[in-house]
């Protein structure tokens, strides 16, 4: 089977609507009057400094693509090609986003996804373009990435995020699926 060239983390401008009341922040690309896929669920969560949330895909039919967008505070974000069939398959994409910088990340269906959180009170909202499938969840143990991180704390890591496979596993088991 001939390998296929498949989309990667993106990021996209938001329009901040700043004043002395506070602000507004659409969740959609700027110059768009729409998100750019049809959302099914949205996730708003609260973390402190040192929180890794993820790594995550979901292998269902059809997989989701996720809109994130960082409300309040900064993260390092990782994006991991699951795609098997993709030239990309096991690439990683890392990108630091805060609120201030007015990006926020499209992240193709298939891309494993997680985030280091860097300041407290970090908030983050997702917006998924499938209903979330616990049966369909995969994920790779964010220990796997602490070399990257370069991260001057301890990780927290949720017990459920510890079990899963070091990336090598992980990417073995899946390439042969």
């Amino acid at each position: 089977m001939e390998s296929k060239k498949c989309l990667h983390l993106n990021e996209f401008t938001q329009s901040n609507f700043l004043d002395t009341r506070g602000f507004v922040k659409p969740l959609r690309p700027r110059n768009t009057t729409k998100l750019p896929f049809d959302a099914k669920d949205i996730y708003i969560s609260s973390s402190q400094k040192g929180v890794f949330r993820g790594l995550h895909v979901q292998f269902s039919t059809p997989p989701p693509n996720k809109l994130v967008s960082i409300i309040q505070g900064s993260i390092i974000a990782l994006s991991i090609c699951c795609n098997k069939d993709c030239i990309s398959f096991g690439e990683l994409t890392v990108k630091k986003i805060s609120n201030e910088s007015s990006k926020a990340l499209i992240i193709p269906k298939l891309q494993a996804f997680g985030y280091l959180v860097l300041e407290n009170n970090t908030l983050i909202a997702t917006c998924i373009d499938q209903p979330y499938s616990e049966a369909d969840e995969r994920g790779i143990n964010p220990a796997s990435f602490i070399s990257i991180l370069k991260y001057a704390g301890e990780m927290i890591i949720s017990l459920k995020d510890q079990k899963w496979p070091n990336l090598d596993d992980f990417l073995k088991k899946n390439r042969n699926n």
